[in-house]
């Protein structure tokens, strides 16, 4: 993989402006406990997601994000 410069700007960039293969970095992204809880109540409203002594009983000894969170990051 390499690392490219976008070559178009970024209102004008498009999903068929990817080059396959190409690694776009654009820094880093904090999300804060109170948007994981969010998009987890919506979306995936499992007690380990939601819920902080549910999530310490379950498999991960905590909440976790939802792994579809992840995906747009």
């Amino acid at each position: 993989m390499t690392k490219t410069n976008l070559p178009a700007k970024k209102e004008e960039w498009f999903f068929e402006s990817y080059i396959q293969g190409s690694v776009m970095e654009f820094g880093p992204l904090e999300v804060d406990e109170t948007e994981v809880l969010e998009f987890a109540r919506r979306y995936d409203p499992q007690p380990f997601h939601i819920d902080h002594e549910a999530a310490k009983k379950s498999q991960y000894e905590g909440i976790i994000a939802v792994d579809g969170r992840l995906v747009p990051l």
